[in-house]
């Protein structure tokens, strides 16, 4: 519950900071489902991620919502197109670079992305200039917020819900 408050607190005062601030939320898909295809849906541990993940960003008013073209990625922040006034935009993952100068450019906008564990933290180093490493293959609980201004992106990163095991 205190991870949840330092959460909102955190975006609040990156979208309250600068209307022309452009905040950027990404996160890797919640866990997936043992499912032997090259498109699992969620597994119950991670729909209940995607739940505290809607839970996390009730107070936020986000203007654009992306995800990769998987079942997985879509189904993470599915709830929280429940609670916005927009609908997922798929994005290309093989061009993170193009996306990265269009997610920039959204001046004012809150966006939230959905990722996997080896494209999330690239585009947050595109985004901030960061170095993060990709993802643990078991980690799915990072939050990561990009904050731009006309200058420069800097990035933070946070936890949600629970550890997997």
């Amino acid at each position: 519950m205190k991870s949840i408050l330092i959460i909102s607190l955190a975006l609040l005062c990156t979208s309250v900071a600068c209307a022309q601030n452009t905040t950027i939320i990404l996160v890797r898909h919640a866990e997936k489902s043992n499912e032997h295809t090259h498109n699992p849906s969620l597994s119950e541990e991670g729909k209940n991620r995607a739940s505290e993940l809607c839970r996390v960003l009730k107070h936020v008013a986000i203007d654009e919502i992306y995800s990769t073209d998987y079942a997985r990625t879509q189904q993470t922040v599915r709830p929280v197109v429940g609670m916005s006034a927009t609908e997922i935009q798929i994005y290309n993952p093989a061009d993170l670079q193009g996306f990265a100068h269009l997610l920039k450019s959204k001046a004012g906008k809150t966006i939230v992305v959905a990722g996997h564990s080896n494209t999330t933290p690239i585009l947050v180093n595109l985004l901030s200039g960061s170095n993060l490493d990709n993802i643990e293959e078991h980690d799915y609980d990072n939050l990561y917020i990009v904050t731009c201004n006309a200058e420069k992106c800097d990035a933070l990163t946070l936890e949600y819900g629970t550890k997997s095991p």
